[in-house]
């Protein structure tokens, strides 16, 4: 069983804490260089990005209620819907791996009979990064007897969207490397 506490944003499996995926990929980047302030308030957005189309997957966005600012990402996700007319499986779904991390897969659809997770971004997209996310996440999938065929990233702007495909097949080892990376560092957390 997953658990995931939000307020700390820590993932328990069975009692034993997990590192999230993007904690691992967290601590390869260096943002001591962008205003704080600036990346808190973009993570904020992000957020109610995500969670404006959770509730819109679950017919649950009451758009009455919608901050204005995020009105044009719902309807850019509702046009990648449109467009690509998507099966939806999962909404957020919590995902745990053998090796030790978990994480929330943002969406797992078939598209045209193909298993695709989608990672919805609302802000900038590093592509190394995301890849290795997507790979970590099709790795639990793929673990718990799911099939993943495609892995994309559904990048919304204001009234538009774009979809980024993921193919590198040596994404997941790299995450392994990054995964090992980060066990090592929590070594020497102290000095």
């Amino acid at each position: 069983m997953i658990e995931f506490r939000e307020d700390t944003h820590q993932y328990f499996v069975d009692g034993k804490e997990y590192p999230s995926v993007t904690t691992i990929l967290g601590s390869l980047t260096d943002f001591s260089f962008v205003n704080k302030e600036l990346l808190d308030r973009a993570a904020r957005f992000g957020t109610a990005v995500h969670k404006a189309t959770e509730l819109y997957d679950n017919n649950q966005l009451d758009f009455d209620s919608l901050a204005p600012e995020l009105f044009p990402y719902v309807e850019a996700w509702d046009m990648f819907l449109a467009e690509y007319n998507p099966e939806i499986l999962s909404v957020e779904q919590r995902v745990a791996s053998m090796y030790g991390y978990a994480g929330t897969l943002d969406r797992y659809v078939a598209i045209d009979g193909k298993r695709t997770i989608i990672d919805i971004k609302s802000g900038t997209v590093v592509p190394k990064y995301t890849g290795l996310q997507l790979s970590a996440y099709g790795q639990a999938i793929t673990e718990g007897g799911g099939i993943v065929d495609q892995r994309y990233v559904v990048h919304l702007q204001p009234f538009k969207f774009k979809v980024i495909p993921y193919e590198n097949k040596t994404d997941f080892i790299t995450f392994k490397s990054a995964l090992n990376l980060y066990r090592w560092s929590k070594q020497y957390a102290w000095i």
